[in-house]
């Protein structure tokens, strides 16, 4: 745990800069638009272990009609989130879930609290590459100017 974190009463993890709501949403990210949530999926399969598990899901919006991921999003090579390249149509779409398109990674261990930390830790570092992205290409183009 880090110095900007504490634990709330139902293990989950509160960020100063980000709060994670007892469902286990983020906060939209300012530069992208990002949010992730964090959700208990049950237990790992009875011939693996008896692991619990937990689900991460990344959330980036999309275009008007939610087929392709935002244009100012759309980074292919360049960036990786959530181990695939960022292209228009990175992850999936849903029709519950209008205006962004997901991807989610699945965490394993024996305490909920320890795997909602590794997942909003690896959530937060995910999003924060495509964050840094969008901000040294808006300041790249600022340097252009001077």
């Amino acid at each position: 745990m880090s110095k900007n974190q504490k634990r709330t009463k139902n293990g989950q993890f509160v960020r100063k800069n980000r709060f994670t709501t007892q469902s286990g949403r983020s906060t939209v990210y300012p530069e992208s638009g990002a949010y992730f949530e964090i959700s208990r999926d049950g237990q790992d399969e009875v011939e693996s272990s008896d692991k619990v598990k937990c689900l991460a899901k990344i959330f980036l919006p999309c275009n008007e009609s939610f087929e392709y991921l935002r244009r100012d999003l759309v980074f292919r090579h360049r960036i990786f989130l959530m181990d695939e390249r960022l292209g228009g149509r990175w992850g999936y779409r849903k029709e519950s879930i209008p205006n962004f398109r997901f991807n989610s990674k699945a965490f394993f261990g024996k305490k909920w609290a320890a795997l909602f930390a590794e997942a909003e830790r690896y959530c937060d570092t995910e999003i924060e590459k495509l964050e840094k992205a969008i901000r040294d290409r808006k300041q790249a183009l600022e340097d252009a100017e001077l």
